[in-house]
């Protein structure tokens, strides 16, 4: 085989051509991995809504709304006050002499204050406090009670601008959603109302016509509180929680997230005689799930018994 001898010139030029090529695919460029790290590194303000509370963290970890400095300071600064609020009532309750010792959920049904709960709430309670999300406490006098139904009426001789709006019809569907505002405990009272959704269940293990069962988280502490509608209207009022280890011991099945409320009949049954006008809204528009937290906000209250 004969080799051609190359021109030097022509050589020179393949030598130049590999170089170069050689030396830009060592240069720096964009890495995507670098831009990816960046983002994943990025410190933002992480709002959880339904909780009320904001964090410092990394963007990719945020599953609230990232919010800007100016916003969180707001949120810290409301939450603090919440706080020096519960700790002002532990220094200086509302009713000297006695001890919290124990609280649920209310709520306004109508401009003259009466407040709607459950009877077990307020029971063994010697005296009882309703505390609204941005007001000081104050003592309520029991109106009428039926521990039967287990639903009490609470006077509080308060001005209510917007109480609670109930839905003229109390037919519930299968799989309808629905919102649950209301305090509960995690493993200390609460300082603030906390909002959960869920749905309607399609069975009743109860058979009592008056009970609806719900696939919700709802704790210790939300007894007592609205059910809401998607249009944010009351379609009934929590009292009571499957108690999902007692249930796996019993029967060996998994329970979580069950609760039962009571039906809007059973309501109307319990007020028929006591002159309570309830409100109703002329539309049934369904809201997002925080206008129904904002909404809510204006006719929820924390049920304080003390002894």
């Amino acid at each position: 085989m004969q080799w051609r001898r190359r021109h030097p010139l022509r050589a020179a030029r393949w030598w130049l051509a590999g170089f170069l090529c050689f030396s830009i695919c060592l240069l720096p460029g964009p890495d995507l991995r670098a831009k990816t790290s960046n983002d994943r590194t990025e410190t933002v303000w992480c709002l959880d809504e339904a909780r009320a509370i904001v964090r410092q963290m990394q963007r990719w970890r945020c599953k609230g709304r990232v919010v800007s400095d100016k916003e969180a300071k707001a949120v810290k600064d409301a939450r603090v006050r919440r706080i020096q609020r519960a700790l002002q009532r532990d220094l200086n309750p509302a009713v000297p002499g006695k001890r919290l010792v124990g609280t649920g959920t209310g709520f306004f049904i109508s401009r003259e204050g009466h407040v709607l709960t459950n009877h077990h709430v307020i029971a063994r309670c010697e005296v009882i406090t309703v505390t609204p999300p941005d007001a000081g406490e104050r003592i309520a006098q029991l109106h009428r009670g039926d521990s039967r139904r287990d639903l009490a009426l609470l006077t509080t001789g308060r001005v209510v601008a917007s109480p609670a709006s109930f839905r003229a019809s109390g037919a519930l569907t299968e799989g309808e959603p629905i919102t649950v505002v209301g305090y509960p405990e995690h493993g200390k009272v609460a300082i603030k109302p906390i909002q959960v959704e869920g749905f309607v269940r399609a069975e009743d293990n109860t058979r009592h016509p008056h009970i609806f069962a719900l696939q919700v988280p709802v704790r210790r502490g939300n007894s007592g509180g609205p059910v809401l509608d998607a249009a944010g209207q009351v379609i009934g009022v929590v009292f009571a929680k499957v108690n999902t280890p007692a249930v796996y011991k019993r029967t060996g099945e998994f329970v979580k997230d069950v609760a039962y409320g009571l039906h809007l009949e059973a309501v109307r049954q319990f007020l028929a005689r006591l002159a309570v006008n309830l409100h109703h809204n002329a539309t049934e528009q369904p809201l997002t799930g925080k206008q129904r937290f904002q909404r809510a906000h204006e006719f929820i209250v924390q049920i304080g018994c003390w002894r």
